[in-house]
Order: C-alpha cells, then structure tokens, then sequence
C-alpha cells in the first residue's frame, strides 16, 4: 500500500526535528566560539598595545642610559661632602654614554642635601616636597615634570630639586628613599626616583618598596643591586632623610606635593600646594616671569 505521508504536505517526524535541532545547536555553539575567540583577541592586543606603551604599570625597569632617560643626561657635579658620604653623583661615579644636548651649566648632583637637576645659579630655584606612595606626586612626576623638564630645567631657565619625605607609608618610604640615595653612588639617584614612583603606582608599599622588590628593579636597570641593598641596609643617608623632613617642617609644608619656588635665590619661599596647583602652566607661567629681562 503506498504510504499516505507525502513530502512536503505532513510535519516532520520527531527524528528529523531532534536532528535539526541538534543542527542548530552546534551552529550556535559555533558562532558563539568564533566571536569569543575574536573578543579574546582584541582585548589581548590591546593589553599589549597598554603595556608596552605605559611601562608606569607593573612592568620591567628601564636600562640605565642616555637613549632612555634622555632628561637626566646632564654632567655630574656631585655636591655631598665626601667625608660623610660615598662620592655621589659625582664625575667619577659613572660617565654618560651619550653628549649631553642641555643649555651650558646644566647639571645633576645635590644643593644644600636635595638631588638638583639645573642650572643652580637659574633665574628660579623650585624644591618639589613629594612621596613615593603619594597617588599625586605620582602623577606630576610622570605627567607633568617631565615636559617641564625638557622645556624649563634642560633650556637652563629653571633649577628642579625634590625634597624625599616619608610622613606616609613609614618605614616602607624610608626604605625607598634611601634606595634613591644609594642609586646616587652609582650615578642613578634620577632614574631610580622614577623607578620607585613607578613602583609606587604599580604596587602596595609593603611590596613596592621591599628590599627584595627594589633588589629586583636595580639589577634590571644595570645597577649593582647587592652594593644598592647593602647602602639601604646601613642606613648611612637617614641622617640626610632628617634633614629634608625638617624642611618641611620648618617651610610649614602639610601634603604633598608641594612646590616651594624662590626667584634670584633671595625672599622667601613661594608656594604651590596640591594636585590644582602644581601644575605645568603655573610653572611655566613663574618661569617665563623669572627670566623676563
């Protein structure tokens, strides 16, 4: 007997729908894999293209040098009395692998216990009173003070100075401060205060500014990390760590950053307080006014 069920004309079997839908299911689960699979990789490139364009995160050092620290490629002047410290940022201590291309009397070394960067005879002197765990003298030291650098402090219009406090995060800054200090016996007291800065935002004090941590990141730049761990470990620069806070008490210094600026070297000291205020145009601004004729 021909079967009455003609194609086309009566629903499917229950096979044939079970099978469809099976069908569809692995089409979906398909299609649903492949737009993973590009989502995935759109926000891995752009992770990557992040990190390799801001290495401020918790990537790797910088190697000590003209090429990636062009703003610190000034002659060394030094300016600690050798009888109470190691020769630091000296001639003697390391030579620049590069000609430097900063206005004449433009230096790296010390004045008056502070890393100096300048000119120190400059129509304006500024002092910037800064922490390492301070979330705003993070974001001048990697926003702002590097413009400034390159258009006020290299031209010879300006002197920069920075007053290492250690108010906040306790002994974990003050570790890191003398980090800074011993980098400065090997020629690196600049380059390190980036690195610990970059530390600073990358991680929490406890691990930013861990011996161990700072070991890793001073054998990374080129340094010579066991004599840099020894120095921290003497403890030989806590009297000079006095000394810059008692600037600030004396100068009535609350927060930080605050950037002190005197005009000729004479008067006192003027003053730029917080994140609103220490900015590019106000320097800028007292700069261009220091150096009118």
């Amino acid at each position: 007997m021909r079967s009455t069920y003609l194609k086309g004309k009566f629903p499917m079997s229950t096979h044939t729908l079970a099978h469809s839908s099976r069908r569809q299911r692995r089409a979906q689960f398909r299609q649903q894999m492949i737009v993973l699979a590009i989502t995935l990789g759109i926000t891995t490139i752009a992770a990557g293209t992040l990190i390799a364009l801001n290495w401020w995160g918790a990537g790797s050092t910088q190697t000590i040098s003209c090429e990636d620290y062009p703003l610190y490629c000034v002659p060394f002047a030094g300016g600690l009395p050798e009888d109470q410290f190691e020769p630091n940022e000296a001639a003697e201590v390391r030579s620049l692998d590069a000609e430097s291309t900063a206005a004449e009397g433009v230096i790296r070394g010390y004045q008056d216990g502070f890393p100096l960067l300048g000119n120190p005879d400059a129509p304006i002197q500024f002092v910037l009173a800064s922490n390492f765990t301070c979330g705003h003298c993070q974001s001048f030291h990697k926003y702002i003070l590097p413009q400034f650098i390159e258009d006020y402090v290299l031209t010879g219009k300006a002197s920069f100075q920075i007053a290492m406090l250690s108010v906040v995060g306790g002994d974990y800054t003050r570790t890191a401060n003398q980090a800074a200090f011993c980098a400065g016996e090997q020629g690196a007291i600049w380059e390190m205060i980036d690195e610990l800065f970059r530390l600073g935002n990358a991680y929490s004090p406890s691990k930013a500014f861990d011996p161990q941590q700072i070991r890793s990141s001073a054998s990374n730049m080129g340094l010579d990390a066991e004599s840099l761990e020894s120095c921290i470990r003497s403890g030989r620069y806590e009297e000079l760590l006095d000394l810059h806070n008692t600037f600030r008490n004396d100068q009535g210094i609350g927060s930080t950053p605050t950037i002190l600026y005197k005009i000729g070297n004479t008067g006192p000291w003027g003053k730029l307080v917080g994140g609103d205020e220490c900015t590019y145009e106000n320097l800028a601004a007292l700069t261009e006014q220091a150096n009118q004729p």
